[in-house]
């Protein structure tokens, strides 16, 4: 099981286009669609299938609630944990967006990082499909 805690980008994506984006990763990475659980905050849509809730707090107890045994992962900047060492079995994978991030909710060793070449921060949505496509290929 792998659930997906995230921040909706609202201030630089469409909501509509955000969960469209969120519905192919889980469908390129989900075996079947009870493989993954998508949670967004805050409430935003109406209408949607994924859940949302309104805090980080709440998100990550809806998700704990998910997959009691999953580890957390937190994509971060300035995590220092590699993508090789993502957990083989259930995880929540926990991203911000490009206002907010999640550092005060993780453990040093729960934060994980994307090494790229250059300084940018990634979309959330981006950094889930680096973090599950390397999960894919080496776990």
């Amino acid at each position: 099981m792998i659930v997906i805690v995230a921040r909706w980008d609202s201030s630089q994506l469409d909501p509509k286009a955000e969960l469209r984006f969120w519905r192919q990763i889980k469908g390129a990475f989900a075996a079947s669609p009870a493989d993954m659980k998508l949670i967004f905050v805050p409430v935003l849509l109406s209408g949607v299938t994924a859940t949302q809730c309104e805090t980080m707090e709440e998100a990550l107890d809806v998700a704990r609630r998910f997959a009691p045994k999953a580890k957390r992962v937190f994509l971060e900047p300035k995590g220092t944990k590699t993508l090789k060492q993502l957990p083989k079995r259930d995880m929540i994978l926990v991203l911000g967006n490009t206002e907010t991030g999640n550092a005060e909710h993780a453990k040093p060793s729960e934060m994980y990082g994307i090494k790229s070449v250059g300084e940018t921060d990634l979309y959330g949505v981006n950094a889930a499909a680096i973090a599950l496509a390397v999960r894919h290929e080496y776990g």
